[in-house]
């Protein structure tokens, strides 16, 4: 099983890859068919949280939405990370 790294040199080189990539290329777990990377909200939620200073999930998913979520959107979709909700 390959891991999410093993997917960075696949991807766009014009691909928006969130930063800090130390903490967040982790939670990459997928790739558009525009090579642009696939990240799981979940992964990015926990990471905020362990190691980036939110104090809970709230906070964490604030800063996802607010900052985060915003920010993709100014971007060109073609280059754009995609951010998905896995549902088990």
């Amino acid at each position: 099983m390959s891991s999410p790294t093993d997917l960075i040199p696949d991807l766009n080189p014009k691909a928006l890859l969130l930063e800090p990539r130390s903490i967040f290329n982790k939670c990459i777990i997928g790739k558009t068919a525009k090579n642009a990377p696939i990240y799981c909200k979940h992964a990015i939620i926990e990471a905020l949280i362990a190691e980036h200073g939110m104090k809970n999930k709230e906070e964490a998913q604030d800063h996802l939405e607010f900052n985060i979520l915003v920010a993709i959107q100014a971007i060109d979709p073609r280059l754009s990370p995609m951010i998905v909700e896995i549902l088990v």
